[in-house]
This record gives C-alpha cells, structure tokens and sequence, in this order.
C-alpha cells in the first residue's frame, strides 16, 4: 500500500522529480515498476529464503540500490533480519527519503 502511494505521490509531482534527480528517466520507469507491482521501493540487500518473500528492491535497507551495497554479505543479512524483524511503514518512509537521489538506479 505505501509502494502505491509514494508511487502516486512522485507521478503527481513530476516536475520536481524531473529536475531533483540524475536520471529523470530511469526514476519514472522505477516509478511505474513499482506501481505495477513488479518491484518496491525498499527491500532486502542479501539474498536470503529464509526471510519473508519481497519483490525486486528500487533501494535495499541500506538506502542503497543492490549494485552499490559494498558491505560483506554477513552484516547485510544482519541487517536484513533487522528490518524483516521491526518493519514499519514509518522505516520505509524514512528509508525512501534517505535514498532519494539513489531511486534512479
């Protein structure tokens, strides 16, 4: 529900987004990927079964997109387990406004 949201709310303030972030483009594609329910905006950086399914993260728990997590795979699964553990809506709020200039990616 919040992924459908925040993807409302970005489509309806196209202009600012447009000028804000590197590549407009590619955001607006993440935009729509996930307001069609192919990817969300915030999710795991590891991969790991043994966690709750999410789909194909835009940026993962570190505020990061996957590519760019340089941190070892241990202390992301840490993290993973964290926020499966405490999930809230006001974490991927936070989460989303703290890697905003990476949901171009």
């Amino acid at each position: 529900m919040l992924d459908m949201a925040v993807s409302m709310f970005f489509l309806l303030t196209f202009p600012v987004h447009f000028i804000l972030q590197k590549k407009p483009l590619h955001f607006f594609k993440n935009t729509f990927s996930v307001l069609f329910l192919k990817k969300t905006w915030v999710g795991y950086a590891s991969i790991n079964k043994q966690l709750p399914a999410l789909k194909k993260p835009v940026i993962t728990i570190t505020t990061l997109p996957v590519k760019l997590n340089t941190l070892p795979e241990d202390v992301l699964f840490k993290g993973d387990e964290w926020y499966a553990s405490v999930f809230s809506i006001a974490i991927d709020i936070e989460k989303i406004k703290r890697g905003y200039k990476y949901l171009c990616y």
